[in-house]
């Protein structure tokens, strides 16, 4: 060992007795200063890049240190690494913090003493920057878009050097999560290497910030870590630099052949262009012209010679070949040579064959062509696709990563692909060239050409009759069999879009469009159910139920006046378009509204408020998009819109027709004639044998929709941490999930919201919500029932309590306002009201009038569910009649139970020997093993408040 580290110390000294400028290149790649995590460090290795140990103050470096600044710029000049990542602190920077925190006169002053303080490592990240960059290498600073560190002097000078660019990026393009949920963070890059700005410039669109979670809180510190894929991408980047720096690096042959393409030898092929150029000369100047490679001649010119060109020039008369000084990094030149006695040429060399750059013709030249660029591989020797282990191709030399798990994937991706080529663009590459005949049995059937072909999978599938008819038929028959699969009948729709983004008046525009609440769509629904029975307030009066929904919602109304200017688009262009008569000027001036606007939601609401006023509606205080309609002291007819979707229940003797003669409709439904979707659920509004009506609600198609899944086998003995496949998973099925128990299967929202715990979910947390998706494909027609009980002034609301007093006093506010026509916020709450609760702690809270609580924040909401119940209408129950318990625990027990209280809901608010049979009732249907089965509805006692045992 002693004689090792003596040949090594003997090595390091006679190294650094050389001058640098004789020391062999970097050794280093890689090295993050203020590095945070470092994850591009621990990345590095993926990327055969070499990386120095990182340095932060988490890791024991204090960059305020003088010492510790000399150490690091001295490395720096030993190691000479190509890039040097810095990502300094921006807390005493950032726009938002400064405002939230540092916004007092006191707070500044305090801000601007830590600021100065600070300085001193913002001049230090500089003074890197500008060592590598006077030395030929490369840095790159970080700081969020809006941090005032970019207005600093040291940062704006770095700026100012040539070759510095600035890029803006979000970290959410690049897969930026905090606990799990996706974050947008603007980042500024400011640095030096040539091509990586390109790289990074990654941002999201309005609609993906809508699904981003605002960083702020807590979270602010852990979003600053850079995301894996952007860590990935600048280390793409500086592999490409150093391999260009370093050719031999990374096990690549210096130098290897390819096979390239000469130009055609048919001297004839060049007469289009002859005639193009000849004729360009009659008709203007002498003057030298570029011909744009993205036109048919340009691409034209690129084929003939055989090269990938990047710029294509036409000359009169030239006298002598040329070689540009304005265009760079191209490695052949060639030209096409018409000469004055009409006799024809055509050159093609490579830079490295040229002896006499600007050697003159032989004989004069009359037009020629030159263009400047690269050659074209020959068709043989271009690269091949490696050919799969596993799943041979079908098609040779012709590969795709298409397969079939089912027999019905492919049955339904054969018809949807043969009329949507856009549905699955990786199989319009296997259409079949020629005929193919497919063996069922006995009997072989011949397929057309215009089948689809399979990539991979087709030779393990057997076909039967049904696959065999369908393959036929969709050469026959296409309206019939093309537009249909396992999802129903394709419907073709044709929409021109505007691209709104670019639209001149964005920011002034009102773009505000509200939509109804949950609340008051429940309130709807309940209001249908009792007008369908004759007990929709103080009436007998049948009322009836519809839906419907507007036809090109979004083409109707009128553009503000806020727009300073008019407004102008240019036509679609496409290959449809230019079939048709349609579209035929160059400009459109906007008079209406039009897809794909920013403000077409707000002008379409604008519109329904408008048209709806007209029939003398009024909107909801709470709810706009409630509309009421009164004659004298008696509502007639209600309409709750949800953009371009209505639901209404009007009285009989008025006149519906006004509302239909007021939109155009694509479909209009009666609720007691049909099944009806509303918001992706379908309402079944039918009769019972005792002739009462009830609403059901279900979403039978969403569920029947879901695919099951479970826990690979053993995967609950391994770690329980999720993967990032896992991860991805949960969300995915958590959102289904979620959707499903806010709009009718609310017993499985235990399963939902208790399921997500941040960075401590688990696989186990997994587990659960795939029983719940499990639980609810085994009952995809159960849902919620509106009972039917009248909605009048004696209508009795029951809740459970703390939270959900306000909650029920928002909804009871909302149904005084249609009862009583005034301002919810005025009239408070008109309607009987109960509150009911298991917890016997918190009921003795409620009904004494000087609580005992050491949590403070309990005994306020204690008083503020005090000032909107009355005492006397509190009631305490056991908890085996609190049905709600399976909103709050995770239980199969609970889950049945509540899916069955939810067939036949009942309330029980006093302990009397009548209601037994409810209970053993419920009890009797937890035993049973058949999910499906509906419990009936037990028999209630119903009476006044006085003598009140439940309520149906």
């Amino acid at each position: 060992m002693r004689r090792a580290a003596q040949v090594y110390i003997v090595e390091n000294d006679t190294y650094l007795a050389h001058h640098a400028a004789h020391r062999p290149p970097p050794c280093v790649d890689l090295w993050e200063l203020f590095a945070g995590q470092a994850r591009m460090t621990e990345l590095a290795q993926e990327y055969e890049l070499n990386a120095l140990q990182p340095m932060d103050l988490r890791f024991g470096q204090d960059f305020k240190d003088a010492s510790t600044r000399d150490y690091i710029m001295h490395k720096i000049k030993k190691f000479k690494p190509w890039l040097i990542p810095m990502g300094v602190d921006c807390r005493l920077w950032n726009q938002f913090s400064i405002n939230l925190n540092w916004s007092s006169p006191e707070r500044q002053e305090q801000l601007q003493v830590l600021q100065q303080q600070e300085r001193l490592l913002v001049h230090f990240a500089t003074d890197v920057a500008k060592e590598q960059y006077m030395n030929g290498r490369f840095f790159l600073i970080e700081n969020p878009l809006r941090s005032r560190l970019w207005q600093e002097p040291a940062l704006q000078e770095l700026l100012a050097l040539p070759g510095v660019w600035s890029t803006t990026l979000d970290a959410g393009a690049y897969g930026a999560e905090v606990d799990g949920q996706p974050i947008c963070k603007p980042m500024r890059w400011v640095g030096n290497a040539p091509g990586m700005d390109l790289a990074l410039h990654r941002r999201l669109d309005h609609l993906e910030k809508q699904y981003c979670t605002p960083v702020q809180g807590t979270l602010t510190r852990r979003s600053q870590e850079y995301p894996d894929n952007l860590c990935r991408q600048i280390l793409q980047e500086l592999r490409a630099i150093a391999f260009q720096k370093e050719p031999t690096r990374f096990g690549r042959p210096l130098h290897h052949v390819l096979a390239v393409s000469y130009p055609t030898t048919d001297l004839d092929a060049w007469n289009d262009v002859a005639n193009y150029i000849s004729g360009a000369y009659e008709r203007s100047n002498k003057r030298p012209f570029e011909i744009p490679l993205d036109t048919e001649m340009g691409r034209n010119i690129q084929q003939l010679f055989r090269v990938k060109a990047i710029k294509i020039q036409a000359c009169f008369a030239p006298t002598c070949r040329r070689i540009p000084s304005n265009v760079d990094e191209y490695f052949t030149r060639a030209a096409f040579l018409q000469y004055m006695d009409k006799t024809r040429a055509v050159e093609v060399e490579d830079l490295d064959e040229i002896q006499f750059p600007r050697q003159r013709f032989d004989k004069p030249v009359e037009i020629a062509v030159f263009a400047y660029g690269f050659r074209m591989m020959a068709p043989e020797h271009r690269e091949q696709a490696p050919a799969s282990s596993d799943k041979p191709a079908i098609v040779p030399g012709l590969m795709t990563d298409v397969s079939f798990d089912t027999k019905e994937a492919l049955d339904s991706t054969i018809k949807r692909s043969a009329f949507d080529e856009n549905y699955n663009p990786k199989l319009r590459a296997e259409l079949v060239r020629c005929e193919a005949w497919v063996r069922l049995g006995a009997s072989t059937t011949l397929v057309t050409a215009e089948q689809l072909r399979t990539a991979h999978g087709f030779e393990d599938w057997t076909p039967d009759q049904e696959d065999i008819k369908a393959l036929k038929n969709a050469a026959d028959s296409f309206t019939q069999h093309m537009l249909e699969d396992e999802r129903g009948e394709l419907k073709a729709k044709c929409r021109i879009v505007c691209l709104g983004h670019l639209d001149p008046d964005l920011e002034l525009l009102d773009r505000s469009a509200p939509t109804p609440g949950r609340t008051t769509e429940m309130l709807m629904l309940a209001m249908i159910t009792a007008g369908a029975n004759g007990e929709l307030f103080e009436t007998q009066l049948k009322w009836h139920a519809w839906t419907a929904d507007a036809a090109t919602a979004f083409l109707q109304g009128q553009q503000p006046s806020e727009r300073p200017m008019e407004l102008y688009m240019y036509p679609p262009k496409d290959g449809l378009i230019e079939m048709t008569p349609c579209w035929s000027h160059p400009l459109y001036q906007v008079m209406g509204n039009v897809y794909g606007l920013a403000n077409a939601p707000a002008l379409w609401c604008s519109e329904v408020v408008a048209r709806l006023k007209q029939l003398n509606y009024t909107r909801h205080s709470f709810d706009p998009m409630l509309f009421i309609k009164r004659e004298g002291q008696q509502i007639v007819s209600m309409i709750l819109v949800y953009v371009d979707d209505f639901i209404g229940v009007y009285r009989s003797g008025y006149p519906i027709e006004e509302v239909k003669n007021a939109f155009a409709w694509g479909s209009f439904h009666d609720l007691s004639k049909q099944v009806v979707t509303f918001k992706g659920k379908e309402l079944h509004l039918h009769q019972l044998a005792n002739k009462r009506w009830k609403l059901k609600i279900t979403m039978s198609k969403f569920l029947n929709g879901l695919t099951p899944a479970k826990l690979p086998k053993g995967r609950t003995s391994s770690p329980p941490e999720l993967t990032p496949t896992e991860q991805r998973e949960f969300r995915s099925v958590s959102g289904c999930l979620q959707w499903a128990s806010t709009q009718c299967r609310p017993e499985i929202g235990a399963a939902v919201s208790l399921s997500n715990q941040g960075n401590e979910t688990t696989c186990h947390n997994l587990k659960d919500l795939y029983e719940a998706m499990s639980f609810l494909k085994n009952t995809p027609h159960e849902g919620l029932l509106m009972q039917d009980i009248p909605v009048n002034t004696k209508t009795v609301i029951a809740s459970a309590a703390d939270e959900a007093s306000d909650r029920a006093a928002y909804v009871n506010m909302t149904l005084s306002e249609i009862l009583f026509d005034g301002p919810a916020h005025r009239l408070g709450c008109r309607v009987d009201y109960v509150q009911t609760t298991d917890a016997k702690s918190l009921y003795d809270a409620i009904c004494s009038e000087a609580p005992n609580l050491t949590d403070k924040r309990s005994l306020c909401n204690v008083r503020a569910i005090q000032e909107t119940v009355d005492k006397s209408r509190m009631h305490w129950l056991p908890s085996n009649c609190q049905f709600a318990d399976g909103l709050t625990k995770v239980s199969e027990l609970l889950r049945t139970t509540f899916r069955k209280w939810l067939n036949a809901p009942f309330s029980i608010l006093l302990d009397h020997p009548a209601n037994e049979g409810l209970l053993s009732g419920i009890a009797s249907c937890t035993k049973e093993k058949k999910t499906s089965e509906n419990l009936k509805p037990p028999d209630c006692h119903v009476g006044t408040t006085d003598s009140f045992h439940a309520q149906s």
